[in-house]
Protein backbone atom coordinates (compact mmCIF):
# COMPACT_ATOMS: atom_id res chain seq x y z
CA UNK A 1 0.00 0.00 0.00
CA UNK A 2 2.12 2.70 0.98
CA UNK A 3 4.77 1.35 -2.28
CA UNK A 4 2.08 1.77 -4.40
CA UNK A 5 1.29 5.56 -3.11
CA UNK A 6 4.96 6.42 -3.34
CA UNK A 7 5.20 4.96 -6.72
CA UNK A 8 2.27 6.67 -8.08
CA UNK A 9 3.29 10.17 -6.15
CA UNK A 10 6.96 9.69 -8.10
CA UNK A 11 4.71 9.11 -11.44
CA UNK A 12 3.25 12.41 -10.99
CA UNK A 13 6.27 14.54 -10.14
CA UNK A 14 9.36 13.14 -11.81
CA UNK A 15 8.91 13.75 -15.57
CA UNK A 16 9.96 9.79 -17.03
CA UNK A 17 10.80 11.81 -20.50
CA UNK A 18 13.83 14.90 -20.38
CA UNK A 19 13.76 17.03 -23.62
CA UNK A 20 17.27 18.47 -23.79
CA UNK A 21 17.62 22.11 -24.77
CA UNK A 22 20.30 22.88 -27.21
CA UNK A 23 22.30 25.98 -27.32
CA UNK A 24 20.78 26.31 -30.85
CA UNK A 25 17.34 25.95 -29.60
CA UNK A 26 15.64 29.44 -29.68
CA UNK A 27 14.70 31.28 -26.66
CA UNK A 28 11.59 30.50 -26.43
CA UNK A 29 12.13 26.64 -26.81
CA UNK A 30 10.81 25.82 -23.15
CA UNK A 31 10.43 21.71 -22.68
CA UNK A 32 7.23 22.10 -22.74
CA UNK A 33 6.64 23.89 -26.33
CA UNK A 34 9.55 21.65 -27.80
CA UNK A 35 7.51 18.23 -26.38
CA UNK A 36 4.26 19.57 -27.89
CA UNK A 37 5.97 20.45 -31.17
CA UNK A 38 7.49 16.77 -31.41
CA UNK A 39 3.57 15.54 -30.51
CA UNK A 40 2.37 18.02 -33.29
CA UNK A 41 4.86 16.90 -35.73
CA UNK A 42 3.90 13.29 -34.74
CA UNK A 43 0.32 13.94 -35.30
CA UNK A 44 0.62 15.54 -38.91
CA UNK A 45 2.18 12.55 -40.00
CA UNK A 46 0.00 10.15 -39.13
CA UNK A 47 -3.26 12.07 -40.36
CA UNK A 48 -5.36 13.32 -37.30
CA UNK A 49 -5.09 17.23 -38.80
CA UNK A 50 -7.35 18.57 -36.93
CA UNK A 51 -6.02 17.80 -33.25
CA UNK A 52 -2.46 19.09 -34.95
CA UNK A 53 -4.01 22.16 -35.57
CA UNK A 54 -5.69 22.68 -32.12
CA UNK A 55 -2.11 21.92 -30.80
CA UNK A 56 -0.62 24.62 -33.14
CA UNK A 57 -2.74 27.13 -31.60
CA UNK A 58 -1.88 26.39 -28.33
CA UNK A 59 2.03 26.17 -29.06
CA UNK A 60 1.69 29.53 -30.81
CA UNK A 61 0.06 31.01 -27.97
CA UNK A 62 2.70 29.54 -25.72
CA UNK A 63 5.12 31.17 -28.13
CA UNK A 64 3.74 34.50 -27.91
CA UNK A 65 3.91 34.32 -24.29
CA UNK A 66 7.45 33.89 -23.96
CA UNK A 67 8.50 35.87 -26.29
CA UNK A 68 6.34 38.55 -25.07
CA UNK A 69 8.32 37.91 -21.19
CA UNK A 70 11.52 37.55 -23.13
CA UNK A 71 11.00 41.50 -24.88
CA UNK A 72 9.74 42.73 -20.95
CA UNK A 73 13.63 41.56 -19.90
CA UNK A 74 15.01 43.37 -22.48
CA UNK A 75 12.93 46.30 -22.22
CA UNK A 76 14.48 46.77 -18.60
CA UNK A 77 17.57 45.88 -19.77
CA UNK A 78 21.08 48.16 -19.72
CA UNK A 79 23.10 48.65 -22.83
CA UNK A 80 25.83 46.25 -21.97
CA UNK A 81 23.47 43.49 -21.22
CA UNK A 82 22.01 43.73 -24.64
Amino acid sequence: MFIDVLKFILHKTVPCKIDRLKPKDLYFGTPLIKSLLVKRCRLRKDGPTEQADALAVRISHLISVERSKHLTRLAQASPKDL
